[in-house]
C-alpha cells in the first residue's frame, strides 16, 4: 500500500522505490505500456502534474517476485496521448 500512498500524494521518489529496473507496465490483458523503471518514472512524473487524480486498489496478487494490481483511477481531466490505466 506504500505505493498506492505515494501515487496519490504524488510523490516520485516514493513512488518509484522498490521498482526492478526492468519492471514492466501493462494494461490488462496484455498491451505494454513502458518498459524500465526510467520509462515508467517518465509517465508517472507527468501523470502527477494533472489535477484531481487518485487511485484506489481493488486486487493485489502476488505471485513469486511479481505483484499484479487491479486498480481504478478516478480523475477529472481529459484523455491523453499515452493515457490508460493509471
Amino acid at each position: 500500500m506504500a505505493r498506492l500512498g505515494a501515487y496519490n500524494a504524488r510523490d516520485i521518489e516514493a513512488f518509484m522505490s522498490g521498482w526492478a529496473e526492468d519492471a514492466q507496465y501493462f494494461e490488462p490483458p496484455n498491451a505494454l505500456l513502458t518498459s524500465g523503471a526510467e520509462q515508467i518514472r517518465a509517465r508517472r512524473i507527468t501523470r502527477f502534474r494533472k489535477p484531481d487524480l487518485y487511485g484506489h486498489l481493488l486486487t493485489r496478487t502476488v505471485l513469486g517476485n511479481r505483484e499484479v494490481d487491479h486498480g481504478q483511477v478516478a480523475r477529472n481531466f481529459p484523455r491523453d496521448v499515452g493515457d490508460r490505466w493509471g
